[in-house]
Order: C-alpha cells, then sequence, then structure tokens
C-alpha cells in the first residue's frame, strides 16, 4: 500500500507546473467512505493575497494538482484558503474551491466539482526553512448539481514548506 501511495504521490508531483507559489505542500492520503480503494497524491502551491487584500496574512489562494486511482483520474482545482496559528508551532488550514476532473465517477456525476479540504499540524524549522506537517482531510463533490453525488473522501498526511523569499516560484 505503501508503493501505490509513493508511486501516486510522484505522478502527483511530475504533473504540476510551474507557478507562483510562496507555499508547497506535498499530500498523499487514502479513500474513505465510497472511495474505500483509492489513493490520491497531490501537489498543491499557495500564493499570498496582496497586503492591502490580507493585512493580518490569513489568506492564500491556492492551485492543486491531484491523482487519485480507482478509477485514475486527474485533478486540477483552485481556490482561496486560509491559514491560522492559534500558537507558534501549530497550524489549522482551509480552502474551498472548484475543481475539474478528467472522468466521471460513480460517486461523482460530472467533471465539474467542489473541494473542500482542511487539515491542523505543527510547524518547524530546519535548516533554516519553515515546514508544517499534519492530517489532512479532502472531498470532492458536486453540491447536488449532478443526480450522482454521494463524494469522494480522503484522508491524509500534508508536508508543507513556506518558500523564502530568494527561492520563491515565480510566473515567467
Amino acid at each position: 500500500m505503501l508503493k501505490k501511495i509513493a508511486q501516486v504521490s510522484l505522478i502527483a508531483l511530475m504533473l504540476a507546473q510551474q507557478v507562483s507559489a510562496d507555499d508547497v505542500s506535498l499530500i498523499t492520503g487514502k479513500g474513505i467512505n465510497h472511495v474505500d480503494g483509492s489513493h490520491l497524491g497531490s501537489i498543491a502551491y499557495a500564493q499570498n493575497l496582496p497586503k492591502g487584500l490580507n493585512p493580518w496574512g490569513l489568506f492564500f489562494i491556492e492551485e492543486q494538482a491531484t491523482i487519485y486511482t480507482d478509477p485514475v483520474t486527474f485533478v486540477g482545482s483552485v481556490g482561496p484558503g486560509f491559514e491560522f496559528n492559534p500558537i507558534r508551532a501549530a497550524y489549522v488550514r482551509g480552502t474551498l474551491g472548484i475543481s475539474g476532473m478528467t472522468r466521471t465517477t460513480e460517486q461523482l456525476g460530472g467533471h465539474f466539482q467542489f473541494i473542500l479540504k482542511g487539515g491542523a499540524g505543527i510547524k518547524f524549522n530546519l535548516g533554516g526553512n519553515a515546514f508544517r506537517v499534519g492530517p489532512v482531510y479532502t472531498h470532492y463533490s458536486s453540491a447536488n448539481i449532478y443526480s450522482r453525488n454521494s463524494g469522494a473522501d480522503f484522508v491524509g498526511i500534508e508536508l508543507g514548506v513556506e518558500l523564502p523569499d530568494e527561492y520563491q516560484i515565480a510566473d515567467e
């Protein structure tokens, strides 16, 4: 099972395109509820909103490339998110966005879906870089715009790194 999760995560990483980013996350997980046999791998890029719109630094726009198995489906998502740090070494993070999928499934009746993602965990510094790690929950659903809509739920682990200014990925 770990080998399958690693393969799915690697494929998602290879699919990701270079975008503007202040933060990069890798996510690997396993399906629950209606997608028990599926595995998920994602890479997400977050770009902080400008200071004028984001005076407390809580909000960002996230782009995510995902692949999940059974059946193999590629997903692209984008949406606003937030990160709250109740104490210095902890975080709560969430995103709500829209997704496009390469195929429909029994659980998801169409190519257009919504994504809801949330997690919490710890932050730490290692080698001068700020990392975060913690459990993450991802839900895809059409919000009943299709007749089939039991949704797809995944639980997993997220590893993120805040990019220092000199290493931030910029649009070219």
